[in-house]
């Protein structure tokens, strides 16, 4: 329940969209990219937030490399797991697996579509 309050608080400050780590530090210094590996959509922001902790709590429990991401697109917002990897190609060969139109370069701060 704190977990969900501490993102809903984040999502509020910064409602454009963002990446951070599960107890709200929002990620933007690192050096490398992120892949998403779910994606969650609807209107209501805590039914989001719950079924990505399901999610991580059950699936990915000790996974420090595992992020939440954000954003909101009209009326609909977006949530995922984002996973933050080093290597771009590795990066990529996830981002295929899990179906994804892009991953996202940490180092230029942009989309690179696969």
């Amino acid at each position: 329940q704190q977990q969900i309050q501490v993102l809903k608080e984040v999502i509020l400050k910064n409602p454009n969209g963002f990446t951070s780590d599960f107890n709200g530090n929002i990620i933007n210094k690192e050096k490398g990219f992120f892949v998403s590996i779910t994606n969650i959509k609807g209107k209501q922001i805590n039914r989001l937030i719950n079924k990505i902790l399901f999610i991580k709590h059950n699936g990915f429990k000790d996974n420090k490399n595992l992020k939440f991401g954000y954003w909101k697109e009209e009326d609909i917002h977006y949530t995922d797991l984002s996973l933050y990897v080093k290597d771009l190609n590795l990066c990529k060969t996830i981002g295929k697996i899990f179906n994804q139109k892009a991953i996202f370069d940490l180092n230029k701060f942009e989309s690179i579509y696969l």
